[in-house]
């Protein structure tokens, strides 16, 4: 019987380290994936000469065109 349960722990310990190693492998790719993603966005959004970068702009925008009460002014805008 001990004999059966050192070779249960033993696959069960190799099935945990081969689930560990793909784990690894899917965040590796994750995070390759979002380091490329950041690297679109920097490049498409990069700051223009007003000092702001895209959505910083539509910020701004959004800001200017809210009335004192609260609510939105005129402007309509597709994003």
């Amino acid at each position: 019987m001990n004999q059966e349960l050192r070779s249960e722990l033993r696959s069960e310990l190799r099935d945990e380290i081969f689930i560990n190693k793909k784990t690894n492998s899917l965040a590796q790719l994750l995070k390759e994936q979002t380091l490329q993603l950041d690297s679109w966005k920097n490049e498409h959004f990069s700051l223009t000469p007003g000092g702001m970068n895209s959505s910083a702009q539509l910020l701004e925008i959004d800001q200017i065109s809210v009335e004192p009460s609260g609510q939105s002014g005129s402007t309509n805008r597709s994003i």
